[in-house]
């Protein structure tokens, strides 16, 4: 976001104003009809604020259309929200959105591994209670098997 919000502020800051020229500029789009002179890159905070609303993609298409308008039909206005969308969109999202799935099947593990745990704990005996403080985690049987292998040597 924030490289997107310096480069915004400054290639198309100061364009969105309420004024006679700029409306000019927007006569008859839906930028100008839906009165969104708001979003704007004027200031770094504003910046920020249109590129959260381009990220949820709330009529994205009608704000790059009123930038690409007031930027005198360029194709670097273009480039600059297709290529937001595309990085943001497409390519952070979906990264986010692998970390939270990777860290809620790390916890669900966890989970699984502490309830298997309890079981084997309330199903040994006192005498296999002694042994799992050097064991823990094992079952009965695991237990006994590595507890002959160490009386064999």
């Amino acid at each position: 976001f924030y490289l997107y919000a310096t480069i915004g502020e400054q290639v198309f800051g100061g364009l969105v104003r309420y004024n006679k020229e700029t409306r000019t500029k927007l006569a008859e789009s839906d930028y100008d009809v839906d009165q969104y002179y708001d979003l704007n890159f004027n200031d770094f905070l504003s910046g920020m604020v249109v590129l959260f609303v381009l990220m949820v993609v709330n009529n994205w298409f009608v704000i790059s259309d009123g930038f690409w308008r007031l930027s005198n039909k360029n194709g670097f206005s273009e480039f600059f929200f297709v290529s937001f969308y595309v990085v943001v969109n497409l390519i952070v999202l979906n990264i986010l959105m692998a970390l939270i799935l990777d860290c809620l099947s790390t916890i669900r593990e966890d989970i699984e591994r502490q309830e298997a745990r309890k079981l084997v704990e309330e199903g040994n005996s006192e005498s296999e209670a002694e042994e799992e403080d050097e064991l823990p985690g094992l079952p009965p049987r695991a237990r006994r098997s590595l507890q002959r292998q160490k009386d064999r040597q």
